[in-house]
């Protein structure tokens, strides 16, 4: 999944919010309960029923159904969200709503979730997590939570099973540092891509 369409992704549910995985090998069935006890395909009814209240937010956008609970996760306050089409369960995942004077406070926070996701599913795809657009602050840890502000640095890591491709990030967003863990069904994707090859191919030249 390219990384431009993961931000889009995220910026487009931030929008109207405000917005498993281990090796694909090991073929176990933890993968098919990924995020809070859902599973992909859930319906709105069977995912509210199962948070035991009802969302604090629903929209409804270019087909996407999203519907937003409020919670703790690793005792950090966070928005669960939940994304459906034809109210079958495509994305899901959290917006950590923790704000810190000491930005790298912020990196503190994506490392701790990073090594919980590290212990349920191993390791990431990705050896470096750290993304450098400008590397002024590259030798300086105790700037990276200013480097993040700043858009100098961004930080992603990300996880891959058969049926689920998971995206944990800290970028600058809207002015400020966001952070998310963001699960996508592949085979939606997949379909999602497929469409809109087909739609720009029928255009007219």
């Amino acid at each position: 999944m390219g990384r431009v369409r993961v931000y889009l992704v995220i910026s487009a549910v931030i929008s109207c919010v405000l917005f498993a995985p281990c090796s694909a090998q090991q073929g176990d069935d933890r993968s098919l309960v990924f995020f809070r006890g859902a599973k992909w395909g859930m319906s709105k009814i069977e995912i509210t029923k199962y948070e035991g209240k009802e969302p604090i937010y629903g929209n409804v956008s270019e087909g996407i159904n999203t519907i937003v609970f409020e919670d703790k996760a690793l005792n950090m306050h966070v928005q669960v969200i939940y994304c459906f089409v034809q109210d079958k369960l495509v994305r899901a995942g959290y917006m950590y709503l923790e704000e810190h004077a000491d930005k790298n406070q912020c990196v503190d926070d994506y490392r701790r979730v990073g090594e919980a996701l590290k212990k349920r599913w191993g390791e990431p795809k990705q050896k470096d997590d750290k993304i450098w657009s400008d590397g002024l602050y590259k030798d300086n840890p105790k700037e990276w939570g200013l480097a993040v502000l700043g858009g100098h640095l961004r930080f992603e890591c990300e996880w891959e099973t058969a049926e689920t491709e998971v995206v944990h990030s800290l970028a600058a967003a809207n002015s400020k540092i966001e952070h998310g863990l963001i699960y996508f069904n592949k085979e939606f994707e997949r379909l999602q891509q497929q469409t809109v090859r087909e739609g720009s191919a029928k255009k007219p030249s």
